[in-house]
C-alpha cells in the first residue's frame, strides 16, 4: 500500500516538473530575441466608429474618400458599401456574368469605383463591369493563363502570379487588352526551397507611384517593379528571416505539394498608400513591450522611392481581437476585426 501511494507522489512530481519545464521552455520562447528593433512614430490614432457587419467572411475590395467596399468569400457577387461615418450600409448584388463556367469559390473582387475587377484563377476569368450601370462585363480571359493571384492596375491591364511548370516555380504575367497581350516575368520571384510555397506572398499596386509590389510572407523580402513588370529594386523587411523556414513534402510523383509543419510567418497583411508601404509583421521586436505587442496589431512601414525602413505603428485591438485587413485613405485607417469594421482617425499623416 505504502508502495503505491509513494509511486503516486513520484508521478505526481514529476508531472509537475515536466509542466513546469514546458511552462518555462515556451515563456523562453516567447521571449526570444528576433534580432531587430522598431522605430516608432509619434502618432495619436482615435478610434472614429464601428459597425458590426454580422459575418467573418468579409475582404476590404477597395476604398474611396467616402466609401468602403467589402466583398464575401461566401457570397461572391455580393459588394458591401459602407460610409466613410458608418451611420449607413448598402448592399450591391452584382450581375452574374454570362461567359460560361466560373469557380465561384475562388472569386475574389477588387473595387477601384465605379469599375469593380473580378478574378478568378482555376478558370480562369477576369472580368470588369461598372458598380452603377452594371451594362456588361468586359473580358480579359482570353489572354489570361491559370492563376492565384491577381491585382487591376488599370482598366485595361492586369498582374497575375502563375506557376511556371518547366521552372517549378511562381512567377508573374501582366496580361492586357492592348499589345503585348501577354507578358510573363519568370525571375523576378527567387526561388529557395520548393518554388511554390517559399514564394507565396501577396501581390500589390500603389497607383500613387504606379509600382507593383511582391511581398514574400515567409521572408524578410519584397520586390519592387514598374508597370511593365521590370523589377526596380528587391527590399527588405526589418526582421532577420532572409529564408523561407518550410518544410514541403512531395507526393504522387512530385505533382503535390503540401508543407508538412508550421511555417514561421513573418510578413501578413498589408498595403499600400502614397508612396508607402505598410506590412503587417508577425514577429516582436527586441525593444518591444511584449503585453504592448499582444494587443495591437504592429504595422511597419517603408518608402517605396527606395525600400528603406521608415518607421512602425500600432493599430490598437477592437473587443480583444486583431485587425485581420487594412486600408489607408488620407488621415483614416479603416480595419476589419473579424465581423467588425472599424475606422480610425490619424492625427498627423505627414509622415
Amino acid at each position: 500500500m505504502k508502495s503505491r501511494i509513494y509511486k503516486l507522489i513520484a508521478f505526481l512530481i514529476l508531472g509537475v516538473s515536466i509542466n513546469g519545464t514546458l511552462m518555462l521552455l515556451s515563456h523562453k520562447t516567447n521571449e526570444r530575441k528576433n534580432g531587430f528593433v522598431r522605430k516608432f512614430m509619434p502618432l495619436k490614432i482615435f478610434y472614429m466608429h464601428w459597425v458590426n457587419i454580422g459575418y467573418n467572411s468579409f475582404y476590404i475590395a477597395g476604398i474611396t474618400n467616402r466609401y468602403v467596399y467589402l466583398g464575401n468569400n461566401n457570397a461572391p457577387l455580393l459588394i458591401l458599401m459602407a460610409k466613410d461615418s458608418f451611420f449607413t450600409t448598402k448592399s450591391i448584388f452584382l450581375k452574374k456574368p454570362g461567359v460560361g463556367e466560373i469557380d465561384w469559390q475562388s472569386v475574389r473582387l477588387h473595387v477601384d469605383s465605379p469599375d469593380v475587377y473580378l478574378e478568378e484563377g482555376n478558370s480562369p476569368r477576369v472580368l470588369l463591369t461598372d458598380i452603377g450601370e452594371q451594362t456588361g462585363w468586359k473580358n480579359y480571359s482570353f489572354h489570361a493563363p491559370r492563376f492565384t493571384k491577381a491585382i487591376p492596375i488599370s482598366s485595361n491591364t492586369f498582374i497575375l502570379r502563375t506557376y511556371d511548370f518547366p521552372l517549378h516555380k511562381n512567377i508573374l504575367t501582366r496580361i492586357s487588352l492592348d499589345s503585348p497581350y501577354l507578358k510573363l516575368q519568370r525571375n523576378a520571384l527567387r526561388k529557395q526551397i520548393d518554388g511554390f510555397f517559399c514564394t507565396d506572398g501577396q501581390l500589390l499596386f500603389d497607383k500613387s507611384l504606379q509600382k507593383v509590389i511582391y511581398l514574400y510572407y515567409y521572408r524578410n523580402q519584397f520586390v519592387c517593379m514598374d508597370t511593365t513588370l521590370a523589377v526596380l529594386y528587391y527590399g527588405k523587411t526589418i526582421d532577420t528571416n532572409s529564408k523561407a523556414k518550410i518544410t514541403v513534402d512531395s507526393a504522387a510523383h512530385q505533382r503535390l505539394k503540401t508543407i508538412s509543419t508550421p511555417p514561421l510567418t513573418v510578413n501578413k497583411e498589408s498595403c499600400t498608400f502614397n508612396g508607402l508601404l505598410f506590412v503587417r509583421s508577425n514577429l516582436k521586436a527586441d525593444n518591444e513591450d511584449k503585453k504592448q505587442f499582444e494587443s495591437a496589431t504592429v504595422l511597419d512601414v517603408y518608402t517605396l522611392l527606395n525600400g528603406q525602413y521608415h518607421r512602425s505603428l500600432y493599430i490598437p485591438n477592437f473587443r480583444n481581437l486583431e485587425a485581420t485587413d487594412f486600408i489607408f485613405s488620407k488621415n483614416r485607417i479603416t480595419a476589419l476585426y473579424d465581423h467588425y469594421l472599424v475606422t480610425y482617425e490619424i492625427n498627423d499623416f505627414s509622415f
